[in-house]
């Protein structure tokens, strides 16, 4: 036993057994150390630590990732260091060592290397766009009339005037005036402007009835890139309740943007006043700009030149009989348990543990050799403070599959994470530039949520049944992990055009008894993508119909 925990008493069942679902979850999945700071970086290390995890007690040489420290955790806490100690500790550098005598030892030999790189640039009257709004904007010339790259979220307030409301709205988009940037064409190129004295747009308007999801279902509208405002942010109230509908497009919007921007509101709800930004999205199209010039970049081309040496995408053969309709999405629930311990056994986050069981079931769906999917990394490791900035800083990467083989699922979960680390320490590279030199294009994205939404001020009161659909998919295919109490939630969006909501449940069902096998068996050649029960129909189908389990497994999809 990794942990051992002492109860007052066995949980039992009524008629006398004992109750294993009622059992605790471990406090810790690793013998830890204890082992207190003896230096006053290690001690203040720590104590930026302590504030994120949920541990009570660890010592400087216990596993970070093993005590919960998520991807995103790992930002926070370089924004804590960066904050407290203006020293800037790659968010990589604390997922490849993350102990506190590790990072403390890291910060004295790299005094220099760990100063700000990324600093505020003069103002000027034009920017550059980066390469993944580029991307979104060749899309968007392909689709213009489609919403798939809206961001469209309703949160209702209960007891706040709605004009109080609009006041902290406006505030929060004063101090995040890069949400009224343009796109215009200019030297040849789109360039950014900025419209910092363009007076804030938030609608009000009062309604004799309560808004339900179908009204707010009509006010997704496709945007114009380059004659719109790209935000669209509107208020409606009635009773004593007010709806926020806030509907923002990709460029200049992601998902970290959105929980900064919301908590922004609600301070301005309390009375606080806004600071604004230290760094903006502006300064970071420049940064990535010139790191386009340097050495760093060449390495980085170098690198996912190797990575993606004889790798095909992953896709999926359409559906027999598809949805016929633009987009579906599913939602399937895995348990938890054993997935966390084995991630704080292995040292790796809930995020590579998922990846590695996405990709290992792609890999033996597909039957490709060397298949790569897309992953987004959030894109922000630049500097600390682009944690508290709105703006398109996510990442898209790709991520090579190889063959386990004789691993043990130790092992490879360590493997895949481990190029999570070195794909994400290089994510100024941009996906494009893929594209364009090998020619690949990916159709199925895979994304961990967790940890972006963990802190309690930034949970918000999304309006129930307000579940709002695009009219189109960015890919065919894209799914994504977040955790909920006792279990992971697995969401996927396809193209309803090209599959069935059958075909992609038996997908998301293999996806989900990869990772309980991963969790559970020693070899990864011992995890299976179908459950014991559906393994001896199979067999028997199988000798009768004289096909290969791999051929039935296709044969499903395709149904």
């Amino acid at each position: 036993p990794t942990v051992y925990m002492l109860l007052a008493a066995m949980p039992m069942t009524p008629n006398g057994k004992i109750n294993r679902k009622a059992l605790p979850e471990p406090v810790a999945s690793v013998a830890l150390e204890n082992i207190p700071p003896e230096t006053e970086r290690e001690q203040k290390f720590y104590e930026l630590a302590a504030g994120l995890l949920d541990a009570k007690e660890f010592g400087v040489t216990d596993n970070l990732v093993s005590l919960g420290l998520s991807s995103i955790g790992a930002m926070r806490l370089a924004g804590e260091i960066y904050s407290a100690c203006d020293l800037r500790i790659p968010v990589a550098e604390i997922l490849h060592t993350p102990t506190i005598r590790s990072l403390a030892t890291w910060a004295e030999e790299n005094a220099e290397a760990g100063k700000e790189q990324l600093s505020p640039y003069t103002k000027r009257d034009l920017y550059p766009i980066t390469e993944n709004q580029r991307g979104i904007l060749v899309d968007w010339e392909q689709n213009r009339g489609t919403t798939q790259y809206n961001i469209p979220v309703v949160t209702v307030f209960e007891g706040v005037e709605g004009g109080t409301l609009v006041s902290a709205v406006k505030a929060a988009l004063s101090a995040h005036e890069y949400l009224k940037t343009r796109f215009v064409y200019a030297d040849g190129d789109v360039m950014q402007k900025p419209m910092d004295e363009e007076e804030p747009a938030v609608l009000l308007r009062p309604l004799d009835r309560e808004p339900d999801g179908a009204f707010f279902q009509s006010r997704i509208l496709p945007f114009d890139l380059f004659s719109d405002r790209l935000y669209r942010l509107e208020i409606y109230t009635f009773g004593d309740r007010a709806w926020l509908f806030a509907d923002i497009h990709h460029t200049v919007y992601d998902g970290l943007s959105g929980n900064v921007f919301m908590k922004e509101i609600r301070r301005a709800l309390k009375g606080e006043s806004l600071k604004g930004e230290t760094l903006t999205a502006y300064d970071f199209a420049i940064y990535e700009k010139e790191l386009q010039e340097s050495e760093n970049y060449e390495e980085a081309k170098t690198y996912f030149d190797g990575l993606m040496e004889g790798a095909a995408p992953a896709a999926f053969p359409g559906s027999r009989k598809p949805d016929g309709k633009s987009a579906g999405i599913l939602i399937l629930h895995i348990p938890s348990r054993e997935i966390n311990q084995f991630c704080g056994d292995a040292g790796v986050t809930p995020g590579s543990f998922f990846q590695a069981a996405f990709g290992e079931t792609l890999r033996r769906l597909t039957r490709e050799e060397k298949p790569f999917y897309l992953t987004a990394e959030s894109g922000r490791s630049a500097s600390p403070a682009l944690m508290d900035a709105v703006g398109m800083f996510v990442k898209t990467l790709p991520i090579a599959v190889r063959e386990a083989g004789d691993m043990t699922s130790r092992e490879y979960v360590i493997s895949v994470h481990r190029q999570l680390q070195e794909s994400y320490a290089r994510d100024f590279y941009p996906y494009t530039e893929l594209v364009e030199r090998h020619g690949l294009r990916g159709e199925i994205m895979f994304i961990y949520q967790g940890g972006i939404s963990d802190d309690e001020s930034m949970k918000l009161d999304r309006a129930k049944n307000m579940e709002l659909e695009l009219d189109a998919v960015k890919l065919p295919i894209s799914a994504e992990v977040l955790p909920d109490g006792e279990n992971y939630v697995l969401a996927v969006e396809y193209d309803g055009r090209r599959y069935s909501r059958a075909q992609m449940e038996s997908f998301a069902q293999m996806v989900k008894n990869e990772a309980l096998g991963l969790a559970s068996k020693t070899y990864v050649k011992e995890t299976s993508l179908v459950s014991p029960e559906e393994a001896k129909m199979i067999d028997v189908a199988a000798s009768v119909t004289g096909l290969f389990k791999q051929d039935y497994y296709v044969s499903k999809l395709l149904d």
